[in-house]
């Protein structure tokens, strides 16, 4: 599925080499970068002026989301794990899809989605807007 929100997937060097291997390139020289498996509890994506973002829990920093489901802080290296990569919880399927087609109808300014945002709460935003709502999602079927 090709998602048409912002995330650090979209850029050239991520695409072709791949999330891994452009963060431990990023960090090179500046941070320790574990190769294991994530760590620590979950973190939630989020959507800010059409960019998905993880929270960094250590430092407040932030980062565009990585399609892999991983999250590495650039900012302080997810030091409260060690420099591990960390586990994300993004929306799969039908409800990222019907998330995505609600926000990319507002102005870019307005493209903002949280974690306990539902899509029936997004579509009365929009049309409470005067945006499309329902008719927006009318098509995407839960999976």
């Amino acid at each position: 599925m090709i998602h048409k929100l912002e995330t650090i997937d979209t850029h050239p060097i991520v695409r072709r080499r791949g999330y891994r291997t452009w963060i431990h390139e990023a960090a090179r020289g500046r941070l320790v970068v574990q190769k294991g498996p994530a760590q620590g509890r979950p973190l939630a994506a989020r959507v800010n002026h059409g960019r998905w973002l993880v929270d960094c829990p250590d430092c407040s920093g932030a980062e565009l989301l990585s399609d892999t489901g991983e999250f590495y802080c650039l900012s302080c290296g997810n030091i409260g794990v060690g420099g591990a990569f960390r586990t994300v919880l993004v929306p799969r399927g039908a409800q990222r899809a019907k998330i995505e087609a609600l926000l990319e109808v507002r102005p870019t300014i307005n493209r903002n989605w949280e974690p306990d945002e539902t899509v029936a709460f997004l579509v009365a935003e929009n049309e409470e807007r005067k945006l499309p709502g329902r008719e927006v999602i009318g098509g995407l079927h839960d999976s």
